[in-house]
This record gives C-alpha cells, structure tokens and sequence, in this order.
C-alpha cells in the first residue's frame, strides 16, 4: 500500500514538471522584417505660373468707351475686353462702301459698253480707236473698283483695331487703364494670363540641390482647393541664389487641372533618400521594441532551428507613425517578436502564434 502511494507521488510529481514546461513555451507574435530605402521629405512653397500670356494694346490711339476687364476675371479665346471710341471709324466705313457700291455699278456699267464695242469690233462695225478708248476705260473702271475694295478693307481693319480681343482663354492678371482714358497706340491696357500652358516655381535649398535634375517629376498639391496630389515636371534649375542659398525651380504641369490659375500658392513635395550612417535599414512595429533603464533599445530575434529567441541590440534611426527605422546586427528576412515583448527573455523558448501583418 505504501508502494502504490509513492508510486502515485511521483507520478504527479512527474506532470506537474511537465505542466510547468509547457508554460514555459510561449506563444507570440511576429512579423519577418526586410530592408528599405528610406525616404525623406521635403515640403516646399510655390506659386503657380502661366507661360503664356501677354500684354493687349490698341494699334489705333483713342478714348476708352468700354473696358471689360477687372483684374482676376476668368476670360475665354475671342471675348471683347476693351472698346475705343469708334463713331468715326464706323462713319469712314459706312462712306467707304458707299464709294465701293458706286465704283462696282461704274465698273459693270463701263465693262457691259465694252462688251458691246468688242462684239461691233469683230464684226468690223468699230474702229480700232473705240475698241483703244473702251479697254483704257475698262482698265480705269477696274482699278478704281480694286481701290475701292482696298479702302473698304482698311477700314474694316481700323474698325478692327478699335477693340480688343482676348487671343486665348486665361485671367485678367492686371489693368493699367480707367475708363474713358486716351490711350496711345501700342500702350499695354490690361494683361493677360493662360490657362493651358502653367508652371509651377519654388526655391530649393541649396544642400538638396544634388538630389534632383531636369526631368524629374515631383509631387504637387494645392490646399486651397483641397485638390488631390498632381505631377509636375522639373523642366529649369536656376543658377545658385547667393543671397538666398537656394535655386529657383520651375516645374511645368504635366497633368491638367482645370481648377487651376496662375497666382494661386501650392505645396511641392520632394521625397529624397535618407542618409543614414548604417548601409542597411529595417522598419519594424514601434511594439517589436522592448528599451531597457539604460537607454538602450533591444528587439527579440526568432532562431528557427532552436525555436528560441535572442536579444539583439539595434539603433532607432526614425519614427514613422507606428513603425520605426532601425539599424543594427539583423539579415533581409529575419523573424522577430512583435508584440508583448516586455515579458520576454533572451535565450527563451518560444512558438510562432501570428503573423503581426496579417
């Protein structure tokens, strides 16, 4: 009886080790972690710019009668932006066709009597001198009607000049006249900028000026619209600003946005490599991170072979929302613990529960 007794001992003594190994062997998460390229970046000022636009003036000297335009008016290809006071064009223009329809009624009246000379002509009913008289006369009428036709066109072209037109579609960006002012011939009235062709222009501090060339194509934004991010290309790098330290940069919009207009502020991002003193850099889960009293931070390496973990001292080089960048005694696929590792311990022995990722 007191055999069976020792016996039974032992043997709970024997699962209650065993018990007490089990839980040893903890379950964790983990994630396997791979280098990166890690970026930096760079948040600029910039004002849209158009390439194209213009300074409109009259080619006749005048008194304004109409000015349509006020500064930051949206304009399109072909609308009247100012008027001269025309009356007298318009008079010229009236006489002017009035001659004209007098000298076409002359010119078929001459060329019908000339028509009727020729045909007595062939049938030696005229003479030679009456045929000499009728075709001087024909060539008379016919380039008093030329001239004609010449002066009508003049003055059609000076009616013309009288208003301004828009030569394509953009903004008023600035009025130099009023209102009934004499303006002289070739003086700039208002300007003009288009909308097709924008360009976007920022200064670029100078020690990031080797990280980017002509061609490269940067992030831009404008916030005042709450517009989505669009592309634009780098197409000029200005000389060093000594002054400034900085080079002014031009980007030519290669995605069109109609909400766009020159003069408005936009954001232009420049994402660049980080320079880091480690050749090789990981990003992990801020919770893969267990720091000691000391200072010092350490993350759990997973040793697939012995189903152990080891402590593994590493450099928090940057912290980006929930993940850190790191440097430190770590290989391309390494499985480490993510999560809980403040309970855990060097050299112990754990079981893969769950991908943190996943």
């Amino acid at each position: 009886m007191k055999f069976i007794l020792i016996l039974v001992i032992c043997l709970l003594g024997c699962n209650n080790d065993k018990v007490i190994n089990e839980q040893h062997i903890r379950s964790i998460y983990w994630t396997k972690i791979s280098s990166i390229t890690p970026l930096e970046s760079h948040l600029f000022p910039g004002v849209i710019y158009s390439k194209q636009y213009t300074d409109l003036s009259f080619q006749l000297s005048g008194k304004l009668q109409t000015l349509n335009a006020i500064e930051g008016q949206l304009i399109n290809k072909g609308d009247v932006i100012s008027v001269l006071d025309n009356e007298h064009f318009q008079l010229k223009l009236l006489e002017s066709k009035s001659n004209l329809n007098t000298k076409k009624a002359n010119y078929i009246q001459v060329k019908n009597e000339h028509n009727r000379i020729r045909n007595l002509y062939q049938h030696n009913l005229a003479s030679q001198a009456e045929i000499d008289k009728m075709n001087a006369l024909l060539n008379i009428a016919k380039n008093d009607l030329e001239a004609g036709q010449h002066k009508l066109k003049l003055c059609e072209k000076d009616l013309q000049n009288t208003m301004i037109t828009a030569p394509f579609s953009g903004v008023i960006s600035n009025r130099y006249v009023q209102n009934n002012q004499v303006v002289s011939k070739g003086e700039p009235v208002v300007k003009i900028l288009g909308d097709s062709q924008l360009q976007v222009k920022f200064y670029l501090p100078e020690h990031l000026r080797h990280k980017v060339k002509i061609g490269d194509s940067l992030s831009v934004s404008a916030d005042s619209l709450n517009m989505t991010n669009f592309a634009a290309q780098i197409v000029e790098i200005s000389n060093p600003n000594i002054k400034q330290s900085s080079f002014y940069v031009t980007l030519s919009i290669t995605q069109f946005q109609k909400s766009l207009l020159a003069g408005m502020s936009v954001q232009v991002l420049l994402k660049t490599k980080a320079e880091y003193s480690s050749s090789e850099v990981f990003t992990i889960p801020i919770n893969a991170i267990d720091s000691d009293m000391s200072g010092l931070h350490n993350i759990f390496v997973f040793n697939q072979s012995t189903s152990k973990i080891h402590k593994k001292h590493i450099k928090i080089l940057d912290v980006i929302q929930n993940s850190a960048v790191i440097s430190g005694e770590l290989t391309e696929g390494n499985i480490i613990a993510s999560a809980g590792v403040n309970v855990l311990q060097d050299n112990q022995t754990v079981f893969l529960y769950k991908n943190y990722n996943k």
